[in-house]
């Protein structure tokens, strides 16, 4: 059965010409599901109908791939799962992905893309944290160095008459915190 799928958004094709495509693709009108929302995620109500309704040598037509889904790991991810289940998917500007040659060739160049998106951002970073070294000589990365307010003095005199699960079940402070306290206090003085 093939089944078709249609997300309308502000600066996509209109619903029609997504219609009029799938249609001449060879999908029933009614079995067209369509999402109309800028939101591209699994978990818009016509699209998790549709997933739902997927069986093994089905077809899912999409005009195109970004239809699907809103990054190209999360396309891969969610390619790979249906061909696993034996759902094919015809995308109409790129082809057919299933378990054949070619099909395998559009998953794996996916997965490229999304390992060059994972290498991009990590080379952004590593420029983005020397820059900031160049232009800050005191730049230093993780988190600033909690201070000590009155509260966690406070809390790290109780410390002396109750328990750790006494004074957390008094301040609201977890025992994690508690001890993280008391080792930065002590170790001060």
């Amino acid at each position: 059965m093939k089944y078709g799928y249609i997300r309308v958004s502000l600066c996509g094709p209109s619903q029609s010409a997504q219609q009029e495509q799938l249609v001449h693709a060879g999908v029933l009108t009614g079995k067209i599901f369509c999402d109309e929302s800028d939101e591209i995620s699994a978990q818009t109500p016509a699209f998790k109908q549709l997933l739902a309704q997927l069986q093994a040598k089905d077809m899912l037509v999409v005009t195109t791939l970004d239809r699907m889904a809103e990054s190209a790991k999360q396309l891969t991810e969610l390619c790979e799962s249906l061909v696993k289940r034996g759902i094919l998917i015809n995308v109409l500007d790129l082809g057919l992905i299933d378990d054949s040659a070619a099909g395998r060739l559009i998953l794996e160049t996916l997965e490229k893309v999304v390992l060059l998106e994972k290498i991009e951002y990590r080379e952004r970073s590593l420029a983005g944290k020397k820059r900031a070294k160049e232009r800050n000589q005191n730049y230093h990365e993780g988190r600033p160095k909690a201070l000590i307010t009155e509260e966690k003095r406070q809390a790290y005199l109780l410390l002396k008459d109750f328990t750790y699960q006494q004074v957390a079940d008094k301040t609201g402070f977890s025992v994690s915190t508690l001890k993280r306290i008391k080792n930065k206090i002590e170790h001060q003085q």
